[in-house]
């Protein structure tokens, strides 16, 4: 399974639209996806027409598994596992843990037998979650703006 981070510490550069838009394109080439929502402004699922969930937070911090815990996109092929404003309270929830960097990755192991592809759509910021990104991915995907 591929795992992508579409990151960038700059807001305002693209990140959720790349992570949808290649997400949505590696769909249409009949792979598995899944797109990630690590960003509490939740813009993954506004960007699909979904409402705002709690997704992430339920799957990494409440112990629900993944599965249950993503929505269909409307799309073939294509699921959210999105996130909302709880998903700040990630950040907090990590502080103490040992090894809290590798959270995301053993969350998103199981996932290999139903998912091709993990699509990541970080935050604006370089916190706990988007090491995680940086930890789970094997792939990147740096969106800039040109100024």
């Amino acid at each position: 399974m591929k795992v992508i981070a579409v990151a960038n510490a700059k807001g305002g550069v693209g990140k959720t639209t790349t992570a949808v838009s290649v997400g949505h394109a590696l769909a249409q080439m009949a792979l598995r996806v899944l797109l990630v929502d690590l960003d509490s402004q939740g813009h993954v699922a506004v960007s699909l027409g979904l409402p705002k969930k709690s997704g992430l937070y339920q799957a990494m911090i409440a112990g629900a598994p993944v599965c249950e815990c993503t929505v269909p996109s409307g799309r073939e092929l294509l699921d959210v596992l999105p996130g909302d404003k709880s998903t700040a309270g990630i950040r907090m929830m990590l502080a103490g843990e040992d090894y809290r960097e590798q959270r995301l990755a053993r969350m998103l192991r199981p996932l290999s037998d139903v998912y091709d592809v993990v699509m990541l759509d970080c935050g604006p910021t370089l916190d706990i979650l988007n090491v995680n990104a940086i930890h789970a991915a094997n792939e990147f995907i740096l969106p800039l703006k040109c100024e």
